[in-house]
This record gives structure tokens, C-alpha cells and sequence, in this order.
């Protein structure tokens, strides 16, 4: 993808990745159900959200900076040459789509290319994370699906028992 790609095919790819994400969340979630007891049913799908919160956060902080250091240097390369109107500042060019919108031909042009090209650095060094993710999957030992519920839960405290 790049500056010229289009509204269509950047949706197509955008429905691809949301559903690659939307089939693999549910599935960890499953696993970890599957593999804890009964009784640790709630603690292990709340640890799910929590350290997938975790991640998410870190993630985006980690490829958001990378993005902006990306943006910082791709900028300052794109717009070597292309006047600047006055009262304009590089560092505001690509803050709104709006604004992008409304610049002259030669400098939008310079900063969608700027912009285009950190968004592809961010996904390059993401493959490596996946990759990671990929084969650590590989290496996870294999559980076999739970065929119904426990026949024997937990002992649950009784009233009895809780007053004494």
C-alpha cells in the first residue's frame, strides 16, 4: 500500500486484518478456558483481558513512536525542495486528513509519501512481533478440547460452613 492506494483496496486489507484479529482473540480466550480448572475459570479469562490489554497498550505505544520518528525523518526527506506555505509548520503538515487534503499538489503529495512510507516501516517491524507470535504458538503443547462440564465441581463453601 501507498499514497495512491485507494479507499477500496485499503478497506479490503483493513476487513482482512479485523478478521484475522477477530478469529484469533476469541480462540485464545477458549484455549485458556480449556486449560484452567473450573474453579479458575473467571481468573483465567480476566488474565486473557488484562495481559491482552497490556500488550495492546505497549504495542501501541512502542509502534506509535516508532511511527513518529519515522514521520520525523521521512518528513524532513519529502519536503526537502517543496516550498512550505507561510505560517505552516512541518511538524503540524500531517496532523488532520483534512489539512492533508487541503495543501497544494506538491506538498501533499510529500507528506502522503511520508506518511505512507512510516505506516509501512510500523508493519514491517509488527511482522517480526507476529512472527514471534507464530512461533511461540508452535511450541505451545497441544489440549485437547473440554467435551462438557466437570462432573465433579469444586467444593463451594456452604452457608454452614461460612459461619463457623
Amino acid at each position: 500500500m501507498g499514497p495512491d492506494t485507494g479507499r477500496a483496496v485499503s478497506s479490503m486489507w483493513m476487513i482482512v486484518l479485523g478478521a484475522g484479529i477477530g478469529i484469533a482473540l476469541p480462540l485464545l480466550t477458549l484455549a485458556v478456558q480449556n486449560t484452567v480448572e473450573s474453579r479458575d475459570l473467571g481468573a483465567g479469562t480476566a488474565s486473557v483481558n488484562f495481559f491482552r490489554t497490556i500488550g495492546g497498550t505497549f504495542g501501541v505505544a512502542v509502534f506509535g513512536t516508532l511511527l513518529n520518528h519515522k514521520l520525523d525523518q521521512n518528513m524532513d526527506n519529502q519536503l526537502t525542495g517543496v516550498e512550505i506555505p507561510a505560517g505552516i509548520e512541518s511538524a503540524e503538515l500531517a496532523q488532520s486528513p483534512t489539512a492533508i487534503s487541503q495543501l497544494a499538489d506538491p506538498l501533499r503529495r510529500a507528506v502522503t509519501s511520508a506518511l505512507a512510507d512510516s505506516i509501512t516501516t510500523v508493519f514491517f517491524f509488527a511482522t517480526f512481533v507476529m512472527l514471534a507470535a507464530f512461533i511461540a504458538s508452535v511450541f505451545m503443547r497441544e489440549v485437547r478440547l473440554r467435551s462438557g462440564v466437570p462432573s465433579a465441581p469444586y467444593d463451594a463453601p456452604t452457608p454452614a460452613s461460612v459461619q463457623a
